[in-house]
């Protein structure tokens, strides 16, 4: 099947349409860039979405492995991850938005990825208060022995991949995160590329 390419800078996002059987690759560009993922049901977008919650509880894992199914809220797959040259995720962040910035830095606009979504979503009827927590792909966050979650720089390198089948019709959305404040993206937030069947894009 024939493909193209999308290149998503830092801030920004796009979404895409699956039919069940469709791929695509997420792929790190220059290495250490989180993407923010979420994605719905395209029958029923306001009420089956892509779930880090039940996906985690449903494995009883925070990690995501390869062949694994991504749950929805009703505990259909979704998706399922066929390829990762990395095997390093997040399933525990919330995205980061306007708040993160102001409350956690002082930084008062910064773009986040909540409401880069939200850009991509809102023609799909999707405002920002209905978008998910999303599946934090390529960040590395680790829990230690008295549950203290943090964030430390990805471990991905220049063209990692990973690859993810549609088991439903699916709409997709991925945000490059801009978070430069912390060791999330390696401290240089750098561009995430998407490859899809022709098609899948929205214009």
């Amino acid at each position: 099947m024939a493909e193209e390419e999308r290149t998503i800078m830092p801030g920004t996002a796009c979404s895409l349409e699956l039919d069940a059987g469709q791929s695509v690759d997420i792929i790190d560009v220059k290495g250490q860039q989180v993407a923010d993922l979420v994605a719905f049901s395209l029958t029923n977008v306001d009420r089956e979405w892509l779930s880090p919650t039940h996906t985690r509880s449903s494995l009883g894992r925070l990690k995501l492995r390869r062949l694994d199914p991504l749950l929805t809220n009703f505990r259909r797959m979704i998706l399922k991850l066929v390829h990762d040259d990395v095997g390093v995720h997040d399933m525990t962040f919330a995205s980061c938005d306007r708040q993160r910035y102001l409350l956690g830095y002082g930084i008062a606009e910064h773009p986040n990825c909540r409401e880069a979504l939200s850009r991509v979503l809102l023609p799909y009827g999707i405002p920002v208060h209905r978008i998910p927590d999303p599946i934090n792909l390529f960040q590395n966050s680790t829990v230690d022995a008295d549950g203290v979650i943090e964030t430390i720089a990805p471990t991905s390198r220049a063209g990692d991949r990973l690859s993810l089948v549609a088991t439903m019709n699916t709409l997709l959305a991925v945000a490059a995160c801009p978070q430069d404040q912390s060791p999330c993206n390696g401290w240089a937030p750098t561009p995430i590329a998407l490859r899809a069947p022709i098609g899948a894009f929205a214009p």
